[in-house]
């Protein structure tokens, strides 16, 4: 029998959309290349936003069990002291991707959902609507997973994208790659640290216990210049950023060092017949403001709404996508605006520094941005 649903990707999105689904009695599968637990280039970061959403799917208690409290943030530009922002007592949370993606893929199988390793190469497309997935399983073979309804929850880079023409183009000249890991020796006691200037940033998060994940965050054609010396360029960099004004976490060399880009993202219709997006696939954000689990979780929310409304309310699917998309734009529009204003200011870094004096001076406005991009009530 035929899946009523069949998901690209485990990740956030795609798996709590699987839990939402399976709990609302939908019979889904999610196709997952990744062997589990794996490791993501993420600044593992649960905004208070994320948390919410984790509460609505009960796994909220188990999360903070695993996580480590974030304090606050420490804002740096190319020079002086540090812009110190509170996030709340107990209200954003710290954990290994590899942690969350595996608690959330566990709870969406124990509600149902079907888990199955293999690499979706395109999707089923028959009388112009999306039928299922083209998969490669492990073995080799090219097999086809067939549902209802199709979903996209795989990245920034999505195949289900792609094959159904709802991809735009994204200019290299806008592109930035991220690179990072995890590293031991933190002693930021619960406080992100965040050094930005030069077109570039870098950001440690504690984890707990002595561990941190760092990441930096450049520009394409700035990481092109460094042929294979990677590591000892991101050092280099690194130190420039931090200037002597924070204890240097280290940095993963070689085989303990992550990399994904570009990171941006145009996605021209978040929908097609018998298909959508979510998560990065659906959207992108810069991650300096630290949205994407929590864009992931909320867009899962909204998909599971229009896709129970098509299988078990008999909605119109198209009905059903254009709330959908409505959703999706509503809950984005204010973040995006915050987004490219924030990005502004720090890839400029005479209005970074005069921003950052302004926010030290009035911090009112700047726990209030702060609180908008954390989702803090």
């Amino acid at each position: 029998m035929a899946d009523d649903v069949v998901i690209a990707g485990a990740g956030p999105a795609g798996s709590a959309l699987a839990l939402r689904l399976a709990r609302g009695g939908v019979r889904v599968r999610i196709v997952e290349q990744a062997a589990f637990p794996r490791a993501k280039v993420c600044g593992e970061y649960l905004s208070p936003g994320a948390v919410r959403e984790l509460e609505a799917l009960g796994l909220a208690p188990r999360i903070e069990r695993l996580a480590a409290p974030c304090r606050g943030v420490k804002l740096y530009a190319t020079r002086g002291g540090p812009l110190t922002l509170t996030l709340g007592s107990g209200s954003a949370l710290a954990l290994e991707r590899a942690a969350l993606d595996a608690e959330l893929l566990t709870a969406a199988c124990a509600a149902g959902a079907v888990h199955e390793r293999g690499r979706v190469l395109g999707t089923i497309v028959e009388g112009g609507r999306a039928a299922g997935l083209l998969v490669r399983e492990p073995p080799g073979a090219l097999g086809e997973r067939r549902a209802r309804v199709s979903v996209g929850a795989d990245g920034l880079n999505s195949t289900v994208a792609r094959r159904l023409g709802l991809a735009g183009e994204v200019r290299a000249t806008h592109a930035r790659f991220a690179l990072g890991g995890h590293v031991d020796g933190d002693t930021s006691d619960g406080w992100i640290s965040m050094f930005a200037g030069e077109g570039a940033y870098f950001a440690v998060n504690p984890l707990g216990g002595g561990r941190a994940n760092v990441m930096l965050v450049l520009r394409q054609r700035e990481l092109a210049t460094w042929g294979r010396d990677v590591d000892a360029r991101a050092r280099e960099r690194i130190a420039r950023l931090i200037d002597d004004r924070a204890a240097f976490a280290d940095f993963p060399a070689g085989g303990g060092r992550l990399a994904v880009g570009p990171l941006r993202r145009r996605v021209r219709r978040l929908c097609a017949p018998g298909a959508l997006l979510v998560g990065d696939a659906a959207t992108f954000l810069d991650p300096f403001t630290g949205q994407g689990v929590w864009l992931a979780l909320e867009g899962a929310r909204y998909a599971a709404d229009a896709i129970v409304a098509v299988l078990h309310g008999g909605a119109r699917e198209a009905q059903a996508w254009r709330e959908y998309a409505r959703a999706c734009r509503r809950a984005w529009l204010p973040r995006r605006v915050l987004s490219a204003c924030i990005g502004c200011l720090r890839s400029n870094d005479r209005l970074a520094l005069a921003a950052l004096a302004f926010a030290c001076a009035h911090r009112r406005p700047a726990q209030a941005l702060l609180d908008a991009c954390a989702g803090v009530p």
